[in-house]
């Protein structure tokens, strides 16, 4: 008598061994194929690791996250050379987020899977963000350490790029003053990307604010009041609110700040 031969898509060993060779966004719609795939997905701890949903051992290869780096190419960007003009509203409103109100739910949904996904594996445990500022008061630098040893997820990286650009810093008397542009600089990472003992796990991003680049007249970058509210996520999360170091230095000297 003959044995019938399972078919190898519903022995879980092998449907895992299979959907790991899948790319990040194949893998992430084969969970609607049926509930048995998505259990599959969402319980095994490699294909987890492929999402970039569960941190993968510090000894493997770095590798950007693919999918983000489509979908947030400003935050996957680095220029080479200086002096760059990023402009940060733009840099949102490229977005494909913003391309119909249908995509903008869909991407500001609190529990969106981009919001959970690691920039890259093994994960940045630290994002420290460098502020930049240069006005008639004089050269002024800052900083922000944000440290996260499970990993840095997009959702904190975008919310605080979002902060970054459309939340007024102060009120000086050529108007409202916002922070002008932003780049996450991998230029580490490529370094230590050649060596196999010692792996960055800091991802240093720049920020930049008032209109250096821009006429001296620029509306476009203080009129971002209204539209802007369209890429602020559901999920945002609190802690990229929280004041910074210059903010309060601001304050403190007396400016008005917002």
């Amino acid at each position: 008598m003959s044995i019938e031969t399972p078919n190898p898509l519903y022995v879980p060993e092998i449907l895992t061994k299979i959907l790991s060779h899948l790319d990040v966004k194949t893998l992430l719609l084969s969970q609607r194929v049926s509930k048995q795939w998505a259990e599959i997905i969402q319980t095994s701890p490699h294909l987890q690791e492929c999402l970039f949903f569960k941190p993968a051992p510090r000894d493997i290869e770095v590798t950007l996250n693919p999918l983000l780096a489509e979908k947030f190419p400003d935050w996957f960007y680095t220029i080479e050379e200086e002096p760059w003009n990023q402009i940060g509203h733009e840099t949102f409103n490229e977005l494909e987020w913003g391309s119909s109100p249908g995509v903008a739910m869909a991407y500001r949904r609190s529990d969106a899977s981009w919001r959970k996904m690691l920039l890259r594996q093994p994960p940045l445990e630290e994002m420290l963000i460098d502020y930049t500022r240069v006005d008639k008061q004089g050269l002024f630098f800052w900083e922000v350490k944000v440290e996260k040893k499970e990993g840095i997820r997009m959702g904190l990286a975008y919310d605080y790029m979002y902060e970054a650009m459309y939340k007024c810093i102060f009120v000086s008397v050529d108007g409202p003053i916002y922070n002008h542009g932003f780049m996450f600089d991998w230029r580490e990472e490529k370094v230590a990307g050649v060596r196999s003992t010692e792996r960055c796990s800091r991802i240093k991003v720049l920020v930049r604010q008032g209109c250096s680049a821009c006429a001296e007249d620029c509306e476009g970058c203080r009129d971002v009041n209204g539209y802007h509210r369209i890429f602020r996520s559901e999920g945002f999360e609190k802690e990229a609110a929280n004041e910074d170091a210059y903010l309060k230095m601001m304050q403190d000297e007396g400016f008005e700040t917002w």
